[in-house]
């Protein structure tokens, strides 16, 4: 069995020029939770003890460019969670409400990025309205 945790991620640094940016160890002594990026410059890793009971940080990506968020993290001790119901029956109707949602003003979109943000915030709006259960402090 390959463990994992003691895995050599350098070749994934070497070959793809990725920089792993999880500086602060996640679980005991160990940096096992690694987040690579090709763009260290622009982000910024903060570990923290998560909501989830495990023996592991939690590790939040923050954009360096978003010093307001970055100076609300080390301020503030609450974070929020949603918490998602993911049964089956509701999958099921998530499936049923993309299927049935009137997608034909989106053919008429050419900007690639409107149509995606625009796709995006409908399968966000759906999936807040079958799944989400809670906001966690």
């Amino acid at each position: 069995m390959l463990e994992t945790n003691q895995l050599d991620t350098s070749i994934i640094e070497v070959d793809y020029r990725l920089t792993q940016i999880v500086t602060t160890p996640t679980h005991n002594q160990n940096l096992n939770d690694k987040v690579f990026t090709n763009r260290p410059d622009l982000y910024d890793a903060h570990c923290f003890k998560s909501l989830v009971k495990t023996k592991h940080l939690a590790v939040l990506i923050t954009a360096l460019g978003d010093q307001a968020a970055a100076v609300d993290i080390r301020q503030s001790r609450r974070y929020y969670v949603n918490s998602y119901d993911l049964h089956s029956h509701n999958l099921d109707k998530l499936r049923y409400a993309l299927g049935t949602f009137d997608w034909s003003h989106f053919l008429s979109i050419s900007d690639v990025t409107l149509l995606y943000d625009s796709f995006f915030s409908i399968v966000l709006i759906l999936s807040h309205t079958q799944f989400l259960i809670d906001v966690l402090e």
